[in-house]
């Protein structure tokens, strides 16, 4: 995504949404190569005004045993704003998918231990991934989340379609400027994983 944040300046920051899935092509991320995906647009809210990105977004799903799981979700974050850019408090989520016919397991969102700093939770909306922890991503470098997962139970009619879409993203930049960033999927919103009950 790229980020203008005015005043002369210009914050670009591409958000690549990731995680294992059928479709396209992605880029590689700091040494990753990320796997098929879609191509989300956003508009995102700034503190000196709103701006359009186009993310892209990738996801795995399967199901065993009447569970549906839902793995490696991961956003990767590139700097090419031609200087160093340092964001806290990035946060990344996915809309519970149908709470009636796939209800969330209670205490199933994880992330994975690397890189460290990250942490899991689930909400009203769907799950999350957070990290308050400051990063300063050199110009031209990827930042990897860490991977999000999630499992729900398969409670719907058989054939039923569960569709996995991209969710909010928000993070707050302290260097060169400061200010926070909140960003939601525009419409049409993309599938990036989709399992059959």
């Amino acid at each position: 995504m790229n980020v203008k944040l005015g005043l002369g300046a210009t914050i670009a920051a591409t958000l690549v949404v990731a995680a294992l899935a059928p479709a396209a092509s992605a880029r590689p991320a700091a040494g990753h190569q990320l796997q098929p995906a879609i191509t989300q647009r956003y508009t995102c809210q700034t503190p000196l005004g709103d701006v359009t990105l186009a993310g892209t977004v990738v996801g795995r799903a399967s199901i065993r045993h009447k569970v549906i799981s839902l793995k490696k979700v991961v956003y990767a974050i590139n700097n090419d704003t031609g200087f160093d850019l340092t964001v806290d408090h990035v946060r990344i989520s996915t809309p519970d998918p149908n709470q009636s016919s796939a209800p969330y397991k209670k205490g199933s969102a994880k992330t994975a231990k690397n890189p460290i700093g990250w942490k899991a939770g689930h909400n009203e909306v769907g799950i999350f991934a957070f990290a308050k922890k400051s990063s300063t991503i050199a110009n031209g470098a990827d930042v990897l989340s860490a991977a999000l997962s999630a499992k729900y139970a398969v409670t719907g009619e058989p054939g039923t379609v569960i569709d996995f879409k991209p969710g909010a993203v928000s993070f707050h930049v302290s260097a060169p400027l400061e200010g926070d960033v909140s960003c939601s999927p525009d419409d049409p919103i993309g599938t990036f994983a989709s399992v059959t009950e």
